[in-house]
């Protein structure tokens, strides 16, 4: 897929969502969190990882405040060389932040980091993105930090003959769509929760 047909639909997303009126965004965020914490997926979980929102994401605070008061174990993502994350252990979202490389907040380094073999599981990864399509497909802003993420998670669980941990988007519902332009970097997610419904695959 090229990548000026992705660039030109990131920037369509993006406008969609600048449109949209900020209260109305914060009900749906509110919305969405309540439908996740239904799924059995989440009742399941006992470590959660879980982006830390910036500008029009869909805020995801109020399911790491229910997370943590759940005794779940969450963990939030850091930037480190070579465009790779890891995440590290959050205690509450009182925590000191760091400024990541795009403006994020993100945790001080020196917190516990999750691995899938050694961390509590199963383990759940909501994952952020700007378009979702109807079959787990996911657009997102472009750097490929959580497709080489999952890529490797996933890669690293199969090495040990383990099962890996699901990720799950977390996303309005008007950012869902038919079809999105994917390439072969691009990793399906294993579902999606929206502020109106749910999709497993």
């Amino acid at each position: 897929m090229p990548s000026s047909t992705k660039s030109a639909y990131r920037r369509r997303c993006r406008a969609a969502l600048e449109t949209q009126d900020r209260s109305s965004l914060r009900r749906r965020s509110l919305a969405a969190c309540a439908r996740f914490r239904s799924e059995g997926c989440w009742r399941d979980a006992r470590s959660i990882l879980i982006y830390l929102s910036f500008g029009d994401e869909l805020d995801a605070d109020p399911l790491i405040e229910a997370a943590l008061e759940e005794g779940k174990r969450v963990y939030v993502p850091r930037v480190e060389e070579e465009r790779q994350l890891t995440f590290l252990r959050l205690n509450s979202l009182n925590d000191r932040w760091e400024t990541g490389p795009f403006g994020i907040r993100e945790p001080r380094p020196g917190m516990p980091a999750w691995t899938p073999l050694s961390s509590p599981g199963p383990s759940l990864i909501v994952v952020p993105g700007l378009a979702f399509d109807s079959v787990g497909r996911r657009l997102g802003r472009g750097g490929g930090y959580y497709d080489r993420f999952i890529a490797r998670t996933r890669l690293e669980a199969r090495a040990a003959e383990a099962k890996p941990p699901l990720f799950i988007g977390l996303i309005f519902d008007f950012q869902i769509t038919d079809e999105i332009p994917v390439d072969s970097k691009d990793e399906v997610l294993d579902g999606w929760v929206t502020d109106k419904r749910s999709f497993f695959a």
